[in-house]
């Protein structure tokens, strides 16, 4: 189930470097990069892997797999929603059960692996749990000294944003787009309704829409697109791939002036990004 979720290389050369090419034609080899979730984001700022965005072919696991992961969403979106009339992420006694073997599924996927994508649902469910415990179950079977789950102490609500963050990129992965889309919907809408407090919290809910903004660019729903990529510059306006995701589609929109100078400035943040970027924003000038 899940094992060995895809988590990114950062190695890889999403942008190729041509022998030769027309500017009419060069924007086309450059494609769009998704952020990969880990859920070591959720506690300190650090290098982001990235990844073509592109479904993968053939998908990294079965069927199977992404049918129990969609089913996993639909419950947490249902959740949510419940909550939201409540004004906060709290379990009743009917869901625990299901928050509980979902837990015990997770932990055979994630196990002690925080750079798994899905350790922040992991992450996330524990946290309900020993919110439910320690609000009903304190005084009967525990002491309340000692904590049940040994997670980071961060805002719930950013741990279920970042859930469904990861939840989306595992399937959009998997050419699940109308369910990643959903996904990523839900983690955009999260400090809408319950708030998000630090500044590690906005970085992640910029990576968000990039790559919400990317799925857009699939649908050729662009200008959809470009205000994804402007929110993500908005919340981290040091987010390079945005800039360069946004210049890419700019150049599909024969915006040439806007293209060169959002891939100027990703060039400007990021020098190594910048060293893929150069032939293609020469072409471009003396086009």
């Amino acid at each position: 189930m899940l094992a060995g979720t895809h988590t990114g290389n950062p190695e890889v050369a999403l942008i190729p470097r041509p022998d030769g090419f027309s500017h009419a034609t060069t924007w086309k080899e450059l494609s769009l990069a998704d952020v990969v979730p880990h859920s070591s984001q959720l506690h300190r700022a650090e290098p982001i892997q990235t990844r073509a965005s592109e479904p993968s072919v053939p998908p990294p696991h079965s069927d199977s797999d992404y049918e129990w992961l969609i089913e996993v969403l639909d419950g947490l979106t249902d959740f949510v929603h419940r909550c939201e009339h409540r004004g906060n992420l709290t379990l009743t006694k009917e869901v625990k059960p299901w928050v509980s073997a979902l837990l015990s599924e997770l932990f055979y996927i994630v196990g002690e692996n925080a750079r798994d994508p899905l350790a922040s649902l992991d992450t996330f469910a524990c946290l309900l749990i020993e919110d439910y415990e320690e609000k009903h179950l304190r005084n009967t079977f525990r002491d309340e000294s000692e904590p049940i789950a040994h997670v980071p102490k961060l805002d719930i609500n950013e741990w279920a944003a970042h859930a469904f963050f990861s939840i989306g990129c595992i399937l959009w992965e998997g050419g699940r787009t109308e369910k990643a889309l959903a996904a990523y919907d839900e983690a955009i809408r999260m400090p809408a309704l319950f708030g998000h407090s630090t500044s590690v919290a906005q970085r992640n809910l910029a990576h968000v829409y990039n790559n919400r903004g990317n799925i857009r660019n699939n649908l050729r729903q662009h200008e959809a697109a470009l205000a994804d990529y402007d929110e993500a510059i908005r919340l981290n306006p040091r987010f390079a791939e945005a800039y360069r995701n946004r210049g890419v589609t700019h150049a599909y929109l024969s915006k040439q002036a806007s293209a060169l100078a959002d891939l100027d400035e990703a060039t400007r943040l990021k020098p190594e990004l910048g060293r893929s970027l150069q032939t293609y924003i020469e072409a471009w000038k003396i086009a």
